[in-house]
């Protein structure tokens, strides 16, 4: 139900959504980014003062609307919870289904293909839907946003990115015997080593700033703790000498560049959002660049988180 607004007062409401509550019940509630939006109002002119005196017009509450979700959510497996959408699409624990609620079955093949990119198009429905109000950059004629390819495709073998076949090296054949309980947990990944929860910290003694004892970094062999620019940049190197990189060209875009990404993996009737660590900004050379890792984790033997890196996206 919504209650009218005081006409004579400036109000700011601001409500909670489902998505909102549902996060702030988990204690996961995170508020990075404010929007505005003028979808609930209306712009009409006079011949006096070129609008209308909007005091005099009645306001009603905010409420939620089915656009207020615009990004997908899952659970700790990566399966995607329900997601509103006026296409009627059903997706349970990353299942879409279909029928009636008393009689709801999963698609396949061909019919749940067509229907996940449906799907995954309402999340752009329902942000086009929130018309959210943005200024119009003075130098830039097109505001739009397009690509220079529609598609990338990367062929993975026995042979290529890593050669498990003919391959002396110890580290190609410790990959071709992959155990998620030999891979290394969250808080030994390299990945996290920029983030300070999961820096290298070793004990000190209080008030005399010496370290309590020699201890090695838990990660990467104990020879290093520290995932650099530089390593970065000789990793990138290495898989486009192999043919293992593909650049895409933002043609036109804004002079920001605000992006909003999700990542999502889709197969045998399920749909699961992949995880993805920010590595940060850094410089090197006067180019600014950022670094995500895409990946899944696991719950392994030990019950341990594990990252299992999938591939790595650079922005720059």
């Amino acid at each position: 139900m919504s209650g009218i607004l005081d006409s004579k007062s400036r109000v700011l409401d601001v409500i909670l959504t489902n998505e909102g509550r549902r996060q702030i019940s988990r204690a996961d509630l995170k508020i990075e980014y404010v929007s505005f939006t003028d979808g609930s109002t209306f712009y009409q002119t006079n011949t006096y003062d070129d609008s209308l005196n909007e005091s005099t017009r009645i306001y009603l509450e905010s409420r939620n609307l089915p656009q207020d979700q615009i990004t997908f959510e899952s659970d700790d497996t990566g399966l995607l919870k329900p997601f509103n959408n006026d296409k009627n699409i059903k997706v349970i624990n990353g299942t879409i289904l279909t029928g009636s609620n008393a009689n709801l079955t999963p698609l396949t093949g061909t019919q749940f293909s067509s229907t996940s990119e449906s799907l995954l198009a309402s999340s752009y429905d329902n942000f086009t839907k929130l018309q959210i109000i943005g200024t119009k950059d003075s130098l830039f004629e097109d505001d739009g946003f397009a690509t220079n390819v529609s598609s990338v495709q990367f062929d993975i073998s026995k042979t290529g990115p890593i050669n498990l076949v003919n391959s002396n090296s110890q580290i190609d054949k410790s990959i071709a015997n992959f155990s998620l309980t030999a891979a290394e947990s969250l808080f030994q990944d390299v990945r996290l080593s920029k983030l300070r929860n999961f820096m290298y910290l070793p004990p000190k003694i209080k008030g005399s700033g010496k370290n309590l004892g020699s201890y090695a970094p838990l990660g990467s062999n104990g020879t290093s703790n520290k995932l650099t620019p530089e390593m970065l940049e000789l990793e990138f190197k290495k898989l486009s000498d192999i043919g293992m990189r593909r650049i895409v060209n933002f043609e036109p875009t804004s002079k920001v560049n605000n992006l909003m990404c999700q990542l999502f993996e889709i197969e045998n009737g399920s749909m699961k959002k992949l995880d993805v660590i920010d590595y940060g900004t850094y410089n090197l050379g006067g180019a600014i660049k950022q670094v995500f890792f895409a990946g899944k984790i696991y719950i392994d033997a030990n019950n341990n988180q594990t990252f299992v890196h999938l591939f790595t996206l650079l922005f720059g």
